[in-house]
C-alpha cells in the first residue's frame, strides 16, 4: 500500500525525490522511499540520518531530519508550504472543532460547583 501523501522532504527539484516512511526513535538510521519525479515510489531504503545542527543556542537549536548525504539545504533552512499552511491554519481549526465541547465543559462545571 502506498501512502498517497508522499512528498518529497528534499527543496524543489527534478529527479529523485525521497520521504521518510520510518523514523527508527533511538537509531541513527531511518527508513526512507523514494521515487522519480511523478512516478511512483520504487524503492525502500535504511539510510543514515545527517542530524547536522543549525548551530543556534538551546532553544533555537535544531538538527536536520533528512538523511545523510542529502543534496541542497538541510530541513530546518528549507521552507516547506505544507507545514506553513498547517501552522497558520490548524490551531484556529482546531479550535472552532473542540470549542462547543469546551462551552459543554463550562456550563457542567457552572451547574455542578465542587
Amino acid at each position: 500500500m502506498i501512502d498517497p501523501t508522499l512528498r518529497c522532504t528534499l527543496g524543489p527539484h527534478r529527479g529523485c525525490h525521497r520521504d521518510l516512511v520510518l523514523d527508527m526513535d533511538g537509531e541513527d538510521s531511518a527508513v526512507w522511499t523514494s521515487w522519480r519525479n511523478d512516478d511512483l515510489p520504487t524503492a525502500i531504503e535504511i539510510l543514515k540520518n545527517c542530524g547536522t545542527g543549525n548551530g543556534l543556542e538551546a532553544g533555537r537549536n535544531d538538527v536536520c531530519t533528512l538523511y545523510s548525504g542529502h543534496p541542497d539545504d538541510h530541513s530546518w533552512a528549507l521552507f516547506d508550504p505544507v507545514l506553513a499552511y498547517i501552522d497558520r491554519h490548524m490551531p484556529e481549526a482546531l479550535l472552532r472543532a473542540v470549542e462547543p465541547f469546551l462551552h459543554m465543559r463550562q456550563v457542567e462545571g457552572e451547574s455542578n460547583p465542587s
